[in-house]
């Protein structure tokens, strides 16, 4: 009689295209398959199938523009036609623009994606005398990331600054003119399109190859002439031959009994 048993299991992670700075993902057990105290003359197919998939997707796009006008004016002044002297003193013009734009920054992590960090495994072992033992264990990880960033960015400034432009003519005297300083700093910074992708998951340990196998029969049945006989496959003849020795024997012994006591 040729016993068959077949295992099969099938498990998957499938994560989800997201847009997102963090991804966790859970974690999945050890991977195993084991075919473990098989019959004699049986086939017997322990298999598992693990497909881990993590796809990561973050999409930035920005669009800046940035128009400022600055007017600053002390100058412009007139002393003309005076009779005796003439002065004209400006004051100054101090300042700044500071513009900085930061934009389309991504920081992902990705989870640990690929299975659990515990060696998976196969193996056969406690197999039956002549015995076809097959164990199997396939695991597929796969990690995605697609990062696309756009970056559009106008940048005016329109800065007027006027201390001087003054006149003093005309005059019967003296005429002096002074004119104040400008001091004035512009600062425009851009920055974008950074991605940062954090350390790479590091997936389950690949299976462990199955160990040498055994000769069919080595652990059940060579060694001790075979494995036991049950059920209806038990032979009829030995046993009812027992039982006939027993009940001779029973009889005998109380015939031998009967005698002594006599």
């Amino acid at each position: 009689m040729v016993h068959t048993k077949n295992l099969v299991v099938k498990s998957s992670l499938i994560g989800s295209t997201i847009a997102a700075l963090l991804l966790t993902a859970p974690l999945a057990l050890a991977d195993s398959a084991t075919n473990d105290t098989t019959g004699a003359d049986s086939e017997n197919t322990a298999s598992v199938e693990t497909s881990n998939q993590v796809t990561i997707s973050s999409n930035n796009e920005a669009n800046v523009v940035n128009t400022i006008k600055i007017s600053a004016n002390t100058g412009g002044n007139q002393a003309s036609k005076n009779t005796g002297d003439a002065s004209i003193t400006t004051g100054d013009i101090n300042g700044s623009l500071t513009v900085n734009n930061t934009l389309n920054s991504s920081n992902i992590n990705p989870p640990t994606c690929c299975g659990s960090s515990e060696a998976s495994s196969s193996a056969n072992t406690q197999t039956g005398a002549n015995s076809t033992n097959t164990s199997r264990v396939d695991i597929n990880n796969s990690l995605t990331l697609n990062q696309s960033n756009v970056m559009n960015i106008n940048n005016q400034a329109q800065v007027d600054l006027n201390t001087g432009n003054n006149e003093a003519d005309k005059n019967t005297g003296e005429a002096t003119i002074s004119t104040g300083d400008i001091n004035f700093t512009i600062g425009i910074g851009n920055t974008g399109n950074n991605n940062n992708v954090g350390p790479t998951p590091t997936p389950g340990t690949n299976p462990e190859e199955p160990g040498t196998p055994k000769t069919p029969g080595t652990v059940l049945g060579e060694n001790v002439g075979g494995l036991p006989v049950t059920g209806s496959s038990l032979p009829v003849l030995p046993v009812l031959l027992t039982l006939a020795a027993g009940l001779l024997l029973r009889s005998s012994e109380g015939k031998l009994r009967t005698r002594f006591l006599a």
